[in-house]
């Protein structure tokens, strides 16, 4: 007989318990597959690097009395591992530098927190984008390379403030930009090497996750289903059994009785088993077989929900709780999609035809190309201002790094975005970032007073700017040029069109609140770390009442978006977690006018 490697087949039949080991296994070791026993050896020994060696040299017949070995970093190929390793020594060697400039020995003991924060971030990010596929180490992976991006920022503020050895602090800036971006290359390679392609699903939930949701489902319908054999008090009224009465009846109505098999335990457990066999196994072909077959899955149960939603009169906790449960369970596949534009980041163009799909890349990943070869070469010219605390190159350098920052952070949300037209959330929010870059352009190219040639400069920002690569842009009938986030003629209702507008208009703002909130908190740091040769300009002046030169910059990037879309912006609001009343405290404050804070009720006790 001959056999078939057929990977649904294959783990079919495993059991809960089997899948929440290989998630133990998988989180412990690092191993892509549990089921690879290589992988596995392999891991503990790495694992376990002293007793490795002690194994090695009891095989040969030499003592093993050694001293045990750090674990080695395993690389996923030599090229990234001689990229990975030049990277590391560079990065060591900057901040070693820093460590020992006797000019910089009065933050000596800051500088030796940033270089354990920056090696941590480092090393952890690095070793989460080799298992990218995992939605957990994915998320690790991003929030490392964000951590490498706010010290590379940092340095260049330093750089901008301090009158000693600015050239240190922007090399340490490019060693960590060169570390973040290979934490993108490494997870791109990590999705690539596990099969990812145009049909492939990527799994924005952990497995264990899955499982965990899974026997919320199977749960929510036992509820459901035995609320026929409970005993009700007099009291209570039997709302899970007339909830499950008018299913039946409702199926039945619109011809789905196909969609009954969904009330048997036995059945929907086996397709969610199924399915989270097909994501724990991690493999290429389980992979590309879970995205081809999920779609499918996912359709049916989401036609389920449609028409079982707002049935039951009145309503049933027990049949919301099921219909809430399957809805979890679909959204873990929802963003499907979610990272594929890494593979385009890691791999070469010339790949895409035929390995990864014959569609090539989609319009939103062109972009997303485009704006990392500007990025590059915004960042050497920006590097060319490092040169001392001289009034124009310092303000220069500090709003050139904003600009760069903010082109990072749009970076890792465009290449986690998955909306095929460039208008998902991911893109607004980029956009917001994009808003920042129009402004630092139109700031640097016509309010710094300098004698400098800034064409370098400011060409790379002028490109991503008139490209659209943040802000798509398109020419209507008559030629003029139109923002498409704010180009909402498609939706025939006036109410609902202005609605979308101003949505998307409060995303983009909140999203430049969340900035001026980390200015301000980065600036007490800046201050106590930097000469005060430059602080009234580029950290604002209570004396003066002057705010900082990059507060400035979102002031004119809220008045671009308020231009651009015609509606008008809402000061930010500063953090405040609500807790809301105990319904003695609302029934008090109703009755006797006692506000939240309790003030007067003292008095009211003692009235007579």
């Amino acid at each position: 007989m001959t056999e078939h490697n057929d990977p649904g087949r294959a783990f079919a039949h495993r059991s809960p318990t089997t899948v929440t080991v290989d998630n133990v296994i998988r989180r412990a070791l690092r191993v892509a597959d549990p089921g690879d026993p290589g992988q596995v050896a392999k891991a503990l020994l790495e694992r376990f690097a002293g007793d490795a060696e002690a194994l090695k040299r009891e095989r040969a017949g030499n003592s093993i009395q050694v001293r045990s070995a750090p674990a080695p970093i395993v690389m996923a190929n030599e090229t990234e591992q001689a990229e990975a390793a030049e990277a590391r020594r560079d990065l060591d060697r900057d901040l070693d530098a820093l460590l020992h400039e006797s000019q910089l020995k009065d933050i000596e003991p800051e500088l030796r927190g940033w270089a354990g924060a920056i090696r941590s971030a480092a090393t952890n990010g690095l070793a989460a984008a080799r298992l990218a596929l995992g939605a957990n180490e994915r998320d690790r992976a991003l929030a490392a390379r964000h951590t490498l991006t706010d010290y590379a920022r940092l340095a260049r503020y330093l750089a901008a403030l301090t009158a000693y050895e600015p050239g240190l602090f922007c090399r340490l800036a490019q060693s960590c930009d060169v570390m973040g971006g290979l934490i993108l290359v490494t997870a791109g390679n990590a999705l690539a090497a596990g099969g990812v392609t145009t049909t492939s699903v990527i799994l924005q939930s952990p497995s264990s996750e899955l499982q965990v949701r899974r026997e919320a489902v199977l749960a929510s319908l036992r509820n459901l289903l035995g609320s026929t054999q409970e005993a009700h008090e007099p009291n209570e009224w039997p709302r899970g059994l007339t909830a499950l009465r008018q299913l039946m009846r409702a199926l039945e109505d619109n011809g789905a009785t196909d969609l009954r098999a969904y009330l048997d335990e036995g059945y929907l457990g086996g397709i969610f088993d199924q399915m989270i066999s097909l994501a724990s196994g991690r493999s290429v072909d389980g992979t590309r077989a879970l995205g081809a077959t999920s779609v499918v899955t996912t359709t049916q149960l989401e036609r389920f929900l449609r028409i079982c939603q707002q049935i039951a009169e009145p309503e049933s906790p027990q049949l919301t709780n099921f219909l809430t449960a399957i809805q979890y369970f679909i959204e873990g596949f929802g963003a499907a999609r979610s990272g594929y534009r890494l593979v385009h980041i890691a791999r070469p163009p010339i790949l895409f035809y035929g390995l990864y799909g014959g569609t090539g890349r989609d319009a939103p990943t062109r972009r997303l190309m485009r704006l990392i070869e500007y990025r590059g070469q915004f960042a050497q010219a920006l590097d060319c201002y490092c040169c001392g605390c001289e009034a124009d190159a310092a303000e220069i350098l500090t709003i050139g790094c904003k600009a760069l920052y903010d082109i990072d952070r749009a970076i890792d949300l465009l290449a986690t975005g998955s909306n095929l037209e460039g208008a998902g959330e991911a893109e607004l929010r980029a956009a917001a970032f994009g808003l920042v870059v129009r402004a630092a352009r139109n700031t640097i190219e016509n309010s710094i007073d300098t004698d400098r040639d800034l064409r370098a400069l400011v060409r790379p920002l002028a490109f991503v700017v008139e490209e659209g690569l943040l802000m798509p842009r398109r020419e209507d009938n008559n030629g003029n040029v139109v923002e498409v986030l704010f180009d909402l003629d498609h939706i025939n209702d006036p109410d609902a069109r202005q609605n979308e507008l101003e949505r998307r208009v409060e995303v983009i703002h909140s999203v430049l609140c969340l900035q001026r909130a980390g200015e301000r908190s980065w600036r007490d740091l800046m201050r106590a770390m930097s000469t005060s040769c430059r602080h009234d300009l580029l950290l604002g002046s209570e004396r003066d009442d002057t705010e900082p030169v990059i507060i400035t910059l979102l002031d004119d990037a809220d008045a671009i978006l308020q231009e651009l879309s015609g509606v008008d912006l809402e000061a930010c609001d500063d953090l405040d977690i609500t807790i809301p009343d105990h319904h003695e405290v609302s029934l008090e404050t109703l009755v006797h006018n006692i506000p939240f804070k309790g003030a007067r009720r003292n008095q009211l006790k003692k009235t007579p």
